[in-house]
């Protein structure tokens, strides 16, 4: 997915809890996700983060999130 031309908007999609802890016990949900990416030849890339209930407000934890994705790369830095 890349930026729209001109004014730097990424869209991105999130599933928050979509493996069950301890892993790497597997459950149905991350089982469909697997065979759903490995059918249309998409990579998955995981990362361990706080849980959002680590977070007094939820608007926090996805500030959170973001700045997590942009340290990695994933998305772009801001303009």
């Amino acid at each position: 997915m890349n930026p729209t031309t001109g004014n730097h908007f990424q869209a991105f999609y999130i599933m928050i809890n979509a493996i069950k802890y301890p892993y790497p016990d597997s459950n149905k949900k991350f089982q469909m996700i697997n065979d759903c990416a490995e059918k249309f030849d998409i990579p998955i890339l995981g990362i361990d983060v706080q849980p959002p209930q680590a977070f007094h407000d939820l608007s926090l934890y996805y500030n959170y999130l973001i700045s997590v994705l942009r340290l990695q790369k994933w998305i772009p830095e801001l303009q």
